[in-house]
């Protein structure tokens, strides 16, 4: 049995919203680490080898899908339409370009078509994805 040390945790909630999440008191992986492993995975499997300046479109990846988790603070089967209509108003009411709104918008919409046909992406553990401690994930920028 997986325990605290494996960086997992109990659900509380029970809450299966999404297909394939754990019932009420199973064992489920960190919902912020899966999160973060997922879209780590997705911007290392849509960003070719030999892209330039590679690491940068890593990080531009990571950091507005991580934007737009941190500003609706849900999990992906939880937001709605209406999150990203107010994350995309929130970001024009800053004054960002119509360009990088769009860009950002246009990164979490690839973000969901690649999880909807990697729908194990979120119950994938840090451990199993060879990911866990890896020094090469992106670090988000702040906004």
């Amino acid at each position: 049995m997986l325990d605290s040390a494996n960086n997992l945790r109990r659900n509380p909630t029970g809450a299966g919203k999404c297909p394939g999440q754990p019932l009420a008191g199973a064992l489920a992986p960190d919902p912020a680490g899966t999160l973060r492993n997922a879209t780590a995975l997705w911007a290392e499997a849509n960003t070719r080898p030999e892209t330039l300046d590679r690491k940068d479109k890593l990080r531009d990846k990571v950091s507005a899908v991580t934007s737009f988790f941190g500003s609706c603070s849900k999990h992906p089967g939880e937001v709605t339409p209406g999150d990203g209509a107010r994350w995309r108003a929130e970001m024009e009411s800053r004054g960002l370009k119509p360009a990088t709104v769009y860009a950002r918008v246009s990164r979490v919409s690839a973000f969901y078509r690649w999880l909807m046909s990697e729908p194990a992406a979120l119950r994938i553990h840090p451990e199993q994805s060879g990911l866990a401690g890896a020094p090469t994930l992106p670090t988000p920028v702040s906004e």
